[in-house]
């Protein structure tokens, strides 16, 4: 039986990730990246003048940096924020603290659809604490959508109401598919596994598909509009290992679909290496303090007691009455996760640059958390000290990883983040006429971006000034 005490300490130990996740965000990470201050740009201008930073009006595309592209679910919802809640840098990174909140409550919601209350439980707590999650909840950017979407369209499909549910489900598809181009591959890869997992468990399907389909097919049109142009096809024709420049390059005498394979089998592999999961994580300091894997040690506990539960059925061979036989609700949860996981690492296993990526991967961390609680209800069943470990675990973690992300993360994270020109920007009253109009030459979004936090300007008057200043 649960124990109310042990219950109630790691229910508190979730919340208090949660909420941390909001606090300090203008301390960590350091500085305000290129991603940010022109998204903090955009979002700016579309709250004070309904156009993006560099001038179209009430737009569904804005050119981001990379040669990616901000969409409407973020544009929109972005304008709000600002408008609400300003263009602070606690302001603007608080929205990604939000959608991966959101993501968790719909991580709880699911968990206990498919597995019970204990599944949830475990299911919240390794999301909060998971520090893929956690670091993708502090940067001013759209990604976090993305697992929100994808989440809650799992929730949607799921309700009693077959039309509504379908609907639901497909706006959130939609939702998916828009908010960032990896989930545009992860999302169709989940939705049919979803649909196969959960064929008994839905009633009238073919109503509550014809549902979906309608209802996510008019929302996409005008970005599958979009997808077609040719400033969308250069950018994912260029990191894709499928492109016909890149396989030439790399095949060397095999065929090409065989070259296309063996690539995509070891990216693949990358994203499953010890070190990416459980030691470094990502080598980009942006998308991980290279102190823990992406996995936290509540994972890594998780996936030991699966490695422990799989060596004892095989040694009893899975005698039937044994309590801590597979059910059907844990055997969904496990099939869900797998497929989710699979289909969240395929996106970022599709491109060559920066690998192992964990961010074209961060579809795949709710599944984690997902799989990892499902192992942890199953053990916990079979050993009841497993419950005291995972608890021991948990606090160990969050202390650990709470004194890594705010004291340690910060020193070394600046450069990576462009502290150098937080710190010259904060007080545009105290730069050189010189440094203005270097800035204004070299990095006008960057210095309009300041001068419209500064409260000074508009996203207009900061234009005109910026000009200026240039010449």
């Amino acid at each position: 039986m649960p124990t109310p005490w042990i219950d109630r300490v790691l229910w508190g130990i979730a919340l208090v990730a949660i909420v941390g996740r909001f606090l300090a965000l203008d301390h960590s990470p350091p500085g305000f990246w290129l991603d940010e201050f022109l998204a903090g740009l955009h979002l700016g201008c579309m709250s004070q003048a309904g156009q993006s930073g560099h001038g179209e009006k009430w737009p569904l595309f804005v050119l981001g940096a990379g040669g990616g592209y901000y969409t409407p679910v973020f544009l929109y919802f972005g304008m709000l924020w600002t408008k609400l809640f300003g263009l602070s840098f606690t302001s603007l990174r608080a929205m990604a603290a939000l959608f991966v909140s959101i993501t968790i409550a719909g991580i709880y919601l699911l968990a206990k659809r498919l597995g019970g209350p204990r599944v949830a439980l475990w299911a919240t707590l390794l999301a909060s604490l998971s520090p893929w999650a956690f670091q993708f909840s502090r940067i001013t950017w759209d990604p976090p959508l993305a697992p929100a979407f994808l989440i809650w369209c799992c929730n949607f499909w799921l309700l009693r109401r077959s039309w509504l549910g379908g609907i639901l489900a497909g706006a959130m598809f939609a939702g998916a598919l828009y908010s960032y181009p990896p989930t545009r591959i992860q999302a169709p890869l989940l939705f049919l596994a979803l649909f196969f997992l959960t064929w008994g468990m839905t009633n009238r399907r073919w109503v509550r598909l014809a549902g979906f389909a309608v209802t996510s097919v008019l929302l996409v049109i005008p970005l599958l509009r979009f997808m077609t142009t040719p400033q969308f096809l250069e950018r994912s024709s260029g990191l894709a290992i499928f492109s016909h420049g890149y396989l030439d390059q790399h095949r060397g005498h095999l065929y090409p679909i065989l070259a296309f394979v063996n690539i995509f089998l070891d990216n693949l592999a990358l994203h499953l290496r010890p070190s990416f999961l459980f030691f470094t994580g990502d080598p980009n300091l942006r998308h991980s303090t290279q102190m823990l894997g992406e996995l936290g040690l509540l994972d890594d506990l998780a996936l030991l007691v699966g490695v422990l539960l799989l060596a004892s059925a095989i040694r009893n061979r899975a005698a039937r009455g044994d309590e801590s036989r597979l059910s059907p609700s844990l055997g969904q949860i496990f099939a869900l996760a797998g497929s989710g996981i699979l289909a969240g690492l395929v996106p970022a296993a599709l491109t060559w640059e920066g690998l192992p990526h964990a961010l074209r991967a961060i579809g795949a961390w709710p599944f984690f958390s997902l799989l990892g609680a499902g192992l942890i209800a199953l053990a916990e069943k079979r050993w009841r000290l497993v419950r005291g470990f995972a608890l021991a675990t948990a606090c160990a973690h969050i202390c650990l990883f709470g004194w890594l992300y705010f004291r340690e993360y910060p020193r070394i994270a600046g450069e990576a983040f462009n502290s150098d020109w937080r710190n010259s920007l904060t007080d545009i009253s105290r730069l050189s006429p010189e440094a203005r109009s270097s800035f204004a030459r070299n990095n006008g979004d960057l210095l309009r971006f300041y001068m419209m936090r500064s409260g000074r300007y508009d996203c207009l008057q900061s234009e005109k000034v910026r000009a200026d200043w240039a010449r």
